[in-house]
């Protein structure tokens, strides 16, 4: 979220100065980690951000050579056109490889983006924050943003849940402590997601609703009573409020 938004102002900002983009340069470490869910999201995120329309302004550039094996690097380039990266390809994004660090290397990429695409173009998310007046929230990515959002929320009330459930049943005191911190630490992230909303998201909705949900109130032992756990648990049963949150949120 916090990058989302400090590339949403920068490119916001330029674009209200006329400024457009010679091209889009996406870096992927081929020596790391295989693409997980959140290499993907981020992958994904970058794909609506640009927008269909300046795909061919892309460059995938691979990076980290000198960590790997040639073959291996070969082989998981392969499986990233093939694969993860394929959709960029066929709207028109280039692959390109940094096969050594240094600077010749990495301005050679960089030439090769100005020199190919002489003709500057807005991203889509310039357009939807300028021409369209659309707030981040708002935008193609912004939205996807909300939609990761949405299951996080989902999997913090279904924990949440499992741990009071689990805390009425305990029966000796020490199992009750520990249930009791980690309850307090699942709504801990559950109260931080609505606060990032509202930070850097500029959506009031976000504290109002948990409010309404949880309260406002420092937490105590008594209530995990049977009383506070029925107020709880009508919030917390039902997947349908994650849904009415998020979708208000991007109101």
């Amino acid at each position: 979220m916090d990058v989302l938004a400090m590339i949403g102002n920068w490119l916001e900002k330029t674009y209200q100065n006329d400024v457009k983009l010679s091209g889009l340069i996406w870096l992927h470490d081929i020596a790391g980690n295989r693409m997980g869910e959140s290499p993907t999201r981020c992958l994904n995120m970058f794909n609506r951000l640009c927008g269909d329309t300046t795909m061919d302004h892309v460059v995938l550039v691979s990076t980290m050579w000198e960590k790997i094996q040639a073959d291996e690097g070969v082989r998981r380039q392969r499986q990233l056109q093939e694969d993860f990266w394929k959709n960029l390809i066929e709207k028109g994004s280039r692959v390109d490889s940094l096969k050594k660090a240094n600077k010749d290397e990495a301005w050679r990429i960089v030439d090769e983006v100005i020199r190919d695409h002489k003709q500057r173009e807005a991203v889509l998310l310039q357009q939807e924050l300028v021409d369209f007046k659309r707030k981040l929230s708002e935008t193609e990515a912004g939205k996807m943003l909300y939609t990761s959002m949405q299951k996080q929320l989902a999997e913090q009330m279904d924990c949440l849940k499992t741990v009071m459930d689990k805390l009425e049943k305990a029966g000796d005191q020490k199992t009750k402590k520990i249930l009791r911190q980690e309850h307090d630490r699942v709504e801990k992230e559950f109260q931080k997601t609505f606060r990032d909303v509202e930070r850097k998201m500029k959506v009031p909705f976000g504290k109002r609703m948990f409010g309404t949900v949880f309260g406002r109130k420092k937490r105590t032992v008594s209530l995990y009573s049977a009383k506070r756990k029925s107020e709880l648990s009508v919030a917390l049963e039902s997947r349908q409020v994650v849904t009415e949150v998020v979708e208000s949120l991007c109101e």
